[in-house]
């Protein structure tokens, strides 16, 4: 729509004022699987994470990697790694169990497979007081510096293919109609590339959607496997989504 539209060009002169930080162009980038979507999946308050820690590792080796997507590390797979927060929005990440400081970066920590593994890469982000915590895709930790006093977050998003993404949808069991789970597959599907192309809700929070029901439910992959008719249904609806009047129709539900 033209308010849509309008919308998105303020996003985007923000980003060109400097207002907000601009997410990665490659959410366009087309595949099998579709663009990929960034999901904020939970987050934490800059001073627990000085007293604690962000708990990660994957069943395949990844890297650990800055903001703008340099290397800094490579991790073993089924090897943990940890996160503290120090403070002036630095994190110290160091393996786990350990005192031995792997690198300090700021404002933003990635975690990601390398390209051969990037299919059938797993993260365990041990997330607390839940049983979801394993998803597809890559991770980051982010922190928002917010314009609000004792708003500051540091989220952890998840940023996976859009057809992942449905896969792990938490709305529905899959327990229904085949016909009626294709249906809400799609549109999940719908909503989440509507999303990315047109939402800034999160924008300064460095994702498009959020794992609740303020967006999508989002459980991810433990979501996946014990629920597989929903990625069966996905799996045939794959790449379908609603038009109307040659757009790309928001689809909200109940």
């Amino acid at each position: 729509t033209e308010e849509n539209r309008l919308g998105y060009e303020r996003y985007r002169k923000a980003i060109a004022d400097g207002l907000v930080v601009a997410p990665e162009e490659d959410t366009e980038d087309l595949s099998a699987l579709g663009p990929e979507i960034t999901v904020g999946i939970f987050n934490y308050l800059p001073a627990d994470l000085k007293l604690t820690s962000f708990s990660i590792e994957s069943n395949v080796p990844f890297r650990v990697l800055d903001r703008e997507g340099r290397v800094k590390a490579t991790i073993a797979a089924d090897t943990k790694v940890r996160v503290k927060y120090l403070g002036d929005k630095n994190f110290n990440v160091y393996y786990s169990g350990t005192n031995v400081q792997i690198t300090t970066l700021n404002r933003e920590v990635r975690f990601s497979a390398a390209e051969e593994y990037k299919d059938r890469v797993v993260f365990d982000v041990s997330r607390p007081n839940s049983t979801f915590d394993h998803f597809r895709g890559s991770i980051r930790l982010r922190f928002y510096d917010s314009p609000e006093a004792d708003m500051d977050r540091i989220w952890v998003i998840n940023k996976l293919p859009l057809e992942h993404y449905v896969w792990g949808m938490g709305e529905i069991t899959g327990t229904g109609p085949e016909s009626y789970n294709r249906v809400m597959t799609t549109i999940f599907r719908t909503y989440g590339f509507w999303k990315i192309q047109w939402s800034t809700k999160y924008a300064a929070q460095g994702f498009k959607v959020d794992a609740t029901s303020g967006s999508q439910i989002y459980y991810g992959y433990d979501w996946e496997t014990t629920h597989s008719r929903i990625r069966n249904a996905a799996e045939v609806s794959r790449g379908t989504l609603v038009f109307y009047d040659g757009e790309v129709a928001l689809t909200p539900y109940s």
